[in-house]
């Protein structure tokens, strides 16, 4: 089986030129069944356990893993390891072509196995295939820049220019694909900052919405105004003005501003009318102090001239007008009862001991 799968995979049985790595890696993939590319891979890999360095028939299950890469996981072979390994077979006995070829196709294959590519670039200095090397690499970079890839294609544009420094054009095209990486990261930048102002705008908005909100609803939700006592009025304005002098900005500050200035102007109002009330009362009560003491004096003379029923009429009187808190009002009224207490006869004697 080994046999047969060598002589099938890498020697179509033909006379004349053997067939390239990529002829045979196409006829693989194309002509044998399932069965056969499982059993030819079972019969190779035990056969390579035994004999790791067998060249045909490494070759021959590089050639079948090309074709059909879950193979390779099935038996979990690392397809780029086991390309290099052939290759270095190759360039031992003496087939540099053909072990180049071969790290084309693996390269080709996985072209981010650096590994594969620093032997296929070595192999090629050391071949003198420098231009083929370089043309290679210009073709990964044109791949890179078509991706979008600058960065890997700088890489391997610089890697040119260590192969041919006399190259001006690759060191243009390095400046210019490091001034257009420039100004994408420029660009990039300009872009986050005015995104970063704009969400920093937008959380201003949305914090003064969600400011004017809550006063609003603070504002609705202050303890009414329930009658137009000066009491029930400066209890509504003591709380506009925590509200006010707390949230100094806000749209709902005007409304709240005139309803606190009416407040104001009403409460104004309330304490000129009780000053005045104040000042009318104490006018009457001066009055009505001058009128009791008017009486009580009348009173004292009539009662010096033993008129006792004149100054009790006049101390009655005087105690009818006073307000209550007359200095006088206790003496007067003493008064008035001792007058009132009086019989007839002391009357009369009270008269004649007068004359």
């Amino acid at each position: 089986m080994v046999e047969e799968a060598v002589s099938q995979l890498t020697d179509f049985g033909s006379e004349g030129a053997r067939p390239t790595v990529q002829e045979e890696v196409e006829r693989a993939a194309s002509e044998f069944d399932r069965g056969t590319i499982k059993a030819y891979c079972a019969a190779l890999v035990e056969h390579l356990e035994q004999a790791p360095d067998s060249l045909a028939e490494l070759e021959a299950l590089i050639v079948l893993g090309l074709a059909h890469p879950p193979m390779m996981s099935r038996y979990r072979i690392q397809i780029a390891q086991e390309g290099r390994r052939l290759a270095h077979l190759l360039e031992a006995a003496g087939m540099v072509d053909r072990a180049q070829e071969v790290l084309e196709i693996v390269s080709h294959e996985q072209p981010g196995n650096r590994r594969v590519d620093q032997d296929l670039a070595s192999m090629m200095r050391r071949t003198g295939n420098v231009d083929r090397l370089v043309d290679r690499y210009v073709r990964r970079a044109e791949e890179a820049m078509a991706d979008g890839r600058r960065r890997d294609a700088i890489t391997w544009l610089r890697e040119i220019l260590l192969l041919d420094r006399s190259r001006s054009d690759i060191a243009r095209m390095i400046r210019d694909l490091q001034y257009e990486e420039r100004e994408i990261k420029l660009a990039w930048r300009r872009r986050l900052r005015i995104a970063g102002m704009l969400v920093v705008v937008a959380g201003l908005a949305a914090g003064v919405v969600f400011r004017e909100l809550h006063i609003q609803s603070t504002y609705a939700n202050l303890t009414p105004q329930m009658g137009n006592s000066r009491q029930d009025l400066q209890s509504r304005l003591n709380n506009l003005d925590s509200l006010i002098n707390s949230n100094p900005l806000w749209l709902g500050m005007f409304q709240a501003g005139r309803e606190r200035a009416d407040l104001r102007k009403r409460i104004a109002e309330l304490d000129a009318a009780a000053a005045q009330d104040a000042l009318r009362e104490a006018d009457q009560r001066a009055t009505r102090v001058l009128e009791a003491e008017s009486a009580r004096t009348k009173g004292l003379l009539l009662l010096e001239q033993r008129d006792f029923q004149g100054a009790a009429q006049e101390f009655a009187e005087a105690l009818g007008v006073a307000p209550a808190d007359w200095s006088e009002r206790a003496r007067v009224a003493a008064d008035l009862e001792a007058i009132s207490e009086l019989t007839p006869e002391q009357v009369q004697r009270l008269r004649g001991d007068a004359r």
